[in-house]
């Protein structure tokens, strides 16, 4: 491992693990060293901090923090990140807003402290332009490299607790943001900021906009995927788990997926069934729960409330087993799915794994981790 260190204007000193400096030559423009540094150490992890942190960096914790070669981890202690709120103009996606107190998805990116493999960064050398400021370069890097597979995350960890030292983030100007917008989303959006200023701060800001026009949207087309991904992290060896079904009028589609958990070579401990039929003289019409043998435990709930969050919050209130699988009544899947389940949750080191349910010969238009979308049909956590 190896720590660069920055004052924000380029970088002044390498350290290692042990915070003793390290003779190397390197350009002292930071985002430049950083991938000089790549290229000299490629298979190391290397973080960068400001000056101010070096004391407080958490070094026992940076093994666990970055546990496989895909993740890149920063931390800003501060309430201003580098691109203003104003980005939330044009972007609503929850990785905006940051709960800094716990590790938390986000391509917002600090140049405080942070760190990721150098594997990384060689993978993606023709993709990233050093020359413009380190927050920038972070910022992009994380950005579309999101969507291409690299976990991105706030992580608080970096710094050890009741770090006092707090350095001043230097904001994007209003350029840079209309900048980034530009290059970073398609190319309508700068219009919609610009119109945005206009109508929430009565702002005009003509020379940013048509000064961002010149310049074309980066390239999204990265690959990580030579980057395999084997975590150390210890996940509970525990693999017992429970499913949990709302269902309502879908007698038949419940009983094939209730066969299809029946052929599961991981067999669940309890199926959770809440049942839900609004009409107050209506009752049970899953006969087949009782009459025929399960190799499971089966909890059926009949309720004349209907919507599926409550049923599943009755059912949440029913699991006994260490993980819980979320599924919906008309799924279908083959007998590995749970098995192959805690296989990809063992392989990332995550506690959510969440699935995506497609049609015969209907094709995925996404990579499949790192979607900023959640689909609550099919989940293990």
């Amino acid at each position: 491992m190896i720590i660069l260190v920055h004052d924000n204007n380029k970088v002044v000193a390498l350290l290692n693990v042990n915070l003793e400096p390290i003779d190397v030559s390197l350009n002292k423009h930071i985002a430049t060293a950083l991938i000089d540094l790549s290229k000299q150490f490629p298979k190391t992890l290397i973080i960068w901090c400001h000056e101010a942190f070096v004391q407080s960096i958490n070094t026992t914790a940076l093994q666990s923090v970055f546990h496989h070669k895909r993740i890149l981890a920063s931390y800003n202690p501060s309430v201003v990140n580098y691109l203003p709120n104003q980005i939330g103009y044009i972007d609503r996606e929850f990785f905006l807003k940051i709960k800094t107190s716990v590790s938390y998805p986000t391509w917002l990116t600090s140049s405080n402290i942070g760190g990721v493999n150098s594997s990384v960064i060689n993978s993606l050398l023709h993709q990233l332009n050093p020359k413009v400021s380190f927050d920038y370069f972070l910022n992009s890097l994380a950005k579309r490299a999101m969507v291409a597979g690299l976990f991105c995350y706030s992580e608080p960890k970096l710094l050890q607790e009741n770090t006092s030292a707090i350095v001043e983030t230097q904001q994007a100007s209003v350029s840079d943001l209309f900048l980034f917008v530009k290059q970073h989303y398609k190319w309508v959006w700068v219009f919609f900021l610009s119109i945005s200023y206009f109508v929430y701060e009565k702002k005009i800001v003509l020379f940013p906009l048509l000064k961002s026009l010149f310049f074309k949207q980066l390239s999204t087309d990265l690959n990580l995927e030579v980057l395999s991904i084997q975590s150390t992290k210890t996940t509970s060896d525990i693999k017992t788990i429970d499913v949990i079904i709302p269902t309502i009028g879908r007698k038949q589609y419940l009983y094939d997926v209730l066969r299809d958990l029946a052929a599961q070579t991981l067999l669940p401990n309890n199926v959770i069934i809440v049942e839900q039929n609004p009409l107050m003289e209506s009752v049970s019409e899953l006969y087949y729960l009782k009459t025929e043998d399960w190799p499971f435990t089966i909890k059926h709930t009949f309720t004349h409330q209907s919507g599926v969050v409550n049923a599943r919050n009755i059912a949440l209130s029913q699991v006994r087993s260490e993980w819980v699988f979320f599924a919906d009544d008309d799924i279908r899947f083959d007998k590995y799915l749970l098995e192959h389940s805690f296989k990809t949750i063992n392989q990332f080191g995550i506690s959510i794994l969440n699935y995506l349910c497609l049609l015969p010969n209907q094709k995925q238009l996404f990579l499949d981790c790192n979607k900023p979308v959640f689909l609550a049909r099919v989940v293990v956590l």
